[in-house]
């Protein structure tokens, strides 16, 4: 119990800024979060006197601990400067906004809180390091809360005007998990850096922070331990470990290959797709990267509404989303055709996201026509309910407003949101290899067969198990963030539904109410957001314990079904 006891000081750090987002008397709001910072202080100091203290050698001590005593002194340094600039606001006025410099000190403060646990934290992730999911989990955590800590920051908005904290951690989240959705406008709330920071996230999230590390190390010639390769073989969802090394390389190359193809094609694709902040050239690579790693950020205050007559637009960030959803297993086995066929799980998510994309793109066509897509041509409908069936592959960018749909169109779209894209791509939701062995399932309960069948392939038992876990797993999340959200928010009951299967779904489409949720509604869909893009199966496995009970078989029993 003890030797956790560091994670306390970082608890008590993220406490005190959700209290900041409390409404509320400022002074109060002061006092409550200070003294939780006083408490944080006192927990740091408190740590740094037992460790001296029960050290043998109290020099070979300060001598090996000289980076972790150094980042104390400074914490505790900031610290006091902090709290004068808190004074000092105080005493002026309480409407008075705090300086710039106090909020960098106070975004400073926070960055040390977390640096001087450093150690610590270090020994409790190379504790889990043999458990993959526990180790994916804390890692997708940790980059959250630097991109938490990074949005915060004043140089990444306009007018060195900070983020408050809870808009950053949704924001982060929302990056890493490739989601996109937002409370706040991308292009108008951050700066150039902003815009770098949620790219450089989405990058991250798309791909995985461990095997990007794990391909640096490749890359710098170093080796890797079997527990490393497991842990990649995990997050690939890949037996053969001998040839680890060889997939991540070609998973990295090829997703930079298909990306600075898409930013090529969009930097010709219209005069006026530019950004911001550095021109078309940035705007193309970050709408390719977030397209492809299925995250839906788009640099622009309608999303693409804007090109929703442009093919070529149209066209490339829709190839992007597919080549993202598909995974990269299925693209490594289409490069490979003329070595080895198509394999079953490439002719399932071939085959399945072909129907998905078509039978989309027909429905939102049919119920929409007379709606939104009414004041635009017949050739664009088309093109806006293609786009909108291939973005439902939790891409979450939109040519069309989604604010005023009816409601089957809303409740089609949480079916296709719910099922997502292939396992191990960029997309999230249930996945389509799920949804194709659980019909698979149903199939053979109908045509009575023994075996589950999938393209004359029968599915192990096993896997159809999972499937169904999966899917549960994906109803029991949605079904209780919806009903919180229920009962916290003050909105359509529809739109509600939606935004919590687009939080699950990684998706990011919203129907126009997420910058209006409160502070428990953005709770929620950032934990939605989470559990959707870390995965049914990598959660429960982290939740649940490695160690085996005995065996034990126990008497059968009838219970009445149907």
């Amino acid at each position: 119990m003890r030797k956790n006891l560091f994670v306390v000081p970082i608890l008590l750090s993220i406490v005190s800024l959700f209290i900041e987002q409390l409404s509320g008397t400022n002074t109060l709001r002061l006092l409550i979060v200070n003294g939780i910072d006083v408490l944080v202080l006192l927990l740091v100091l408190h740590e740094t006197r037992v460790q001296y203290r029960e050290a043998p050698y109290k020099i070979i001590y300060l001598r090996t601990h000289i980076f972790s005593l150094s980042f104390t002194a400074l914490f505790l340094v900031l610290f006091l400067f902090s709290k004068f600039e808190t004074l000092s606001w105080l005493l002026r006025s309480e409407t008075a906004a705090p300086s710039l410099s106090a909020v960098i000190l106070k975004n400073t403060f926070l960055v040390l809180k977390i640096l001087t646990r450093f150690r610590r934290l270090n020994m409790l992730l190379e504790s889990i390091s043999l458990k993959p999911a526990q180790t994916i989990v804390i890692s997708f955590l940790l980059v959250i809360i630097a991109g938490t800590l990074l949005l915060m920051m004043p140089f990444t908005a306009p007018g060195d005007t900070a983020l408050p904290f809870l808009n950053a951690l949704f924001t982060a989240t929302s990056a890493v998990c490739v989601t996109g959705l937002i409370v706040v406008d991308t292009a108008a709330a951050y700066s150039f850096w902003g815009h770098l920071v949620i790219l450089i996230l989405i990058q991250i999230g798309g791909l995985g922070i461990m095997l990007l590390t794990y391909f640096s190390l490749f890359a710098l010639r170093r080796g890797i331990s079997r527990e490393e390769k497991l842990l990649v073989a995990y997050m690939l969802s890949q037996d053969d470990m001998r040839s680890i090394r060889a997939t991540t390389k070609s998973i990295i190359l090829l997703t930079f290959a298909i990306e600075a193809l898409g930013a090529l094609l969009l930097y010709f694709s219209h005069p006026d797709f530019t950004a911001p902040y550095g021109g078309r050239i940035f705007a193309a690579v970050f709408h390719s990267i977030s397209a492809f790693c299925n995250a839906g950020f788009a640099l622009f205050s309608d999303s693409l509404e804007g090109f929703a007559g442009s093919i070529a637009v149209n066209g490339t960030i829709m190839l992007m989303i597919i080549c993202g959803g598909l995974s990269f297993s299925v693209l490594m086995n289409l490069g490979a055709l003329r070595k080895r066929r198509l394999s079953v799980n490439s002719m399932a998510v071939l085959s399945v996201s072909g129907v998905l994309i078509l039978v989309g793109t027909l429905f939102f066509y049919g119920l929409e026509h007379g709606g939104v897509l009414r004041p635009i041509g017949t050739g664009r409908q088309y093109l806006a309910a293609l786009f909108q069936s291939v973005t439902l592959r939790t891409a979450g960018f939109n040519t069309v407003s989604l604010a005023s749909l009816s409601a089957p169109t809303y409740l089609l779209m949480c079916l296709f949101m719910f099922i997502g894209g292939a396992s191990g791509s960029t997309a999230g939701g249930i996945k389509i290899n799920t949804a194709a062995t659980v019909a698979a399932f149903f199939r053979s309960r109908v045509k009575d067969t023994k075996q589950v069948l999938l393209f004359k392939r029968a599915i192990p038992e096993e896997l159809v198990l999972r499937a169904f876990t999966i899917v549960a797993f994906g109803i029991v999340t949605v079904f209780c963030g919806t009903l919180i959200l229920l009962a916290t928010e003050e909105a359509p009951v529809m739109k509600i539904i939606f935004e919590a299967f687009s939080a699950f779904g990684t998706v990011g489409l919203s129907a126009g109410i997420t910058s209006d949720l409160s502070v428990p509604g953005r709770v929620v869909i950032i934990i939605m957001m989470f559990m959707g893009r870390i995965g049914p199966l990598t959660m429960l496995a982290a939740a649940g314990s490695r160690r085996k009970g005995l065996e034990i078989s126990y008497p059968s029993a009838d219970i009445s079904i149907g």
